[in-house]
């Protein structure tokens, strides 16, 4: 037996958090740029926050099903779906389109130009 004692639990640093807003919304999936904050939501659409005052500035939508992520690029917003990922023009917040995926997708992640999605039947795709 040792005869040290653990006082790591009264040494360690609390951890806080500040609580800016309140927002009502359902959401499975939460990204943001400088300006806004955006909602991936279980009613099948993506909605849009300022940061500066927080008030709702768009309500993307509606997709076919409940959207699994919202990615943030320079200039477009993508939300993967189960079987398409949607992307709208950031600002003036207009559907561009959709990609029609031939796979049930799980999750997606954006890196620089390239958008990944990884799938239900175990398959790693790039659009």
């Amino acid at each position: 037996m040792s005869d040290h004692q653990d006082n790591s639990a009264s040494t360690s640093p609390s951890v806080t958090h500040e609580e800016v807003t309140v927002l009502e919304v359902d959401a499975v999936d939460v990204s943001y740029d400088d300006r806004f904050l955006y909602a991936a939501c279980k009613d099948k659409y993506v909605r849009v926050w300022s940061k500066g005052d927080w008030q709702l500035v768009a309500e993307l939508g509606e997709t076919n099903s409940e959207p699994l992520t919202v990615h943030i690029g320079k200039d477009h917003v993508f939300a993967t779906c189960e079987r398409r990922v949607y992307m709208w023009q950031k600002g003036t917040w207009g559907m561009i389109g959709w990609f029609e995926l031939s796979y049930h997708a799980l999750t997606s992640d954006l890196h620089g130009d390239y958008f990944y999605i990884g799938t239900q039947e175990g398959r790693l795709l790039s659009i």
